[in-house]
């Protein structure tokens, strides 16, 4: 991933993110991998790769299919086998293996008659209305501050006004809060997280914008302030 960052290979840093992104999926971990795919689709979008679209797509795809979303998962799955057949290209092991199974998922969720109208419809999707259809499969299954685990009963809180945690911050920005708390700079938060330093920089911008602070220093003691850090 490092080596795809530095040589500048989007597509590279795609298919990568994509693997982070089915791994964390495939543990059941949705924010993660939606964090992951949500990076991949950033790189497409910014390189206009339409080669790393089609890998980036169906993993989208398998996650939407595990987090209750059949029609959005055969759509997009749709869209990827146009993709693939205008420019000539085909998955090969392991990935098939997860998109067929990802596949025949949504199909025995939706049903034949659902399945087959919401497959068409992905196919003639444009690719950047695809990749728009994949961000917002993206938000439904991991919306901003699902952590994506079950919840944790815990004692009553006290009475009075809830604290503000911040709780609009996304997972990937309170990933890169908790860096910025630790003294890391964006270098050293891009190689952690496997992300691009201008990827880095624009959730550094959304951090201090959706805390309200001018600095990073700034940031960091609102973090502390909220509990976030």
């Amino acid at each position: 991933m490092i080596q795809w960052q530095q040589a500048g290979d989007a597509r590279g840093m795609v298919i990568a993110l994509g693997y982070l992104g089915l791994a964390a999926s495939d543990r059941g971990d949705a924010a993660r991998g939606a964090a992951w795919l949500a990076e991949a689709l950033a790189l497409v979008a910014a390189s206009g790769n339409k080669h790393a679209l089609t890998f980036c797509l169906p993993a989208v795809a398998v996650l939407a299919a595990a987090r209750g979303g059949p029609a959005r998962a055969a759509r997009l799955f749709g869209a990827t086998a146009a993709l693939n057949e205008a420019l000539g290209s085909a998955f090969a092991l392991p990935e098939r293996a997860a998109y067929e199974r990802a596949t025949n998922a949504a199909r025995l969720e939706l049903g034949e008659a659902a399945f087959a109208t919401a497959w068409p419809e992905g196919r003639a999707l444009p690719p950047e209305q695809a990749a728009a259809a994949a961000a917002a499969a993206l938000e439904a299954v991991a919306p901003a501050g699902d952590s994506g685990s079950e919840p944790v009963v815990s004692s009553p809180a006290p009475a009075g006004p809830a604290p503000d945690t911040g709780c609009d911050l996304t997972f990937r920005e309170r990933e890169v809060l908790s860096l910025l708390a630790a003294g890391h700079s964006n270098r050293a938060i891009a190689d952690a997280l496997f992300i691009s330093l201008p990827t880095v920089k624009g959730h550094v911008s959304s951090i201090l914008a959706k805390l309200g602070v001018g600095s990073r220093a700034a940031a960091v003691s609102e973090a502390h302030r909220r509990g976030l850090a």
